[in-house]
């Protein structure tokens, strides 16, 4: 189904095939907040630091638990 709930059909090797809408939500941080993050965790800033940085430069706030996922590579680099 489509944003307005009406559905989408292809004719695809003589069946009908559904087109799907791509799922999840959009990464919050860019590549370069993810490097500023990457750098200031690497420095040893605590995350309430790191989060005072970003909002004073980006003008976000990220949860902590991103800022841990990010710093132990666990949270994948934006290709924005």
């Amino acid at each position: 189904m489509n944003v307005w709930g009406q559905k989408n059909k292809n004719l695809q090797g003589g069946k009908m095939v559904e087109q799907r809408h791509p799922g999840g939500r959009p990464p919050k941080i860019t590549k370069e907040i993810y490097r500023f993050v990457v750098q200031k965790s690497e420095e040893g800033l605590s995350p309430k630091e790191i989060n005072a940085l970003l909002r004073e430069k980006y003008g976000i706030r990220l949860g902590a638990t991103t800022i841990y996922r990010v710093k132990k590579g666990e949270y994948p680099e934006p290709n924005v």
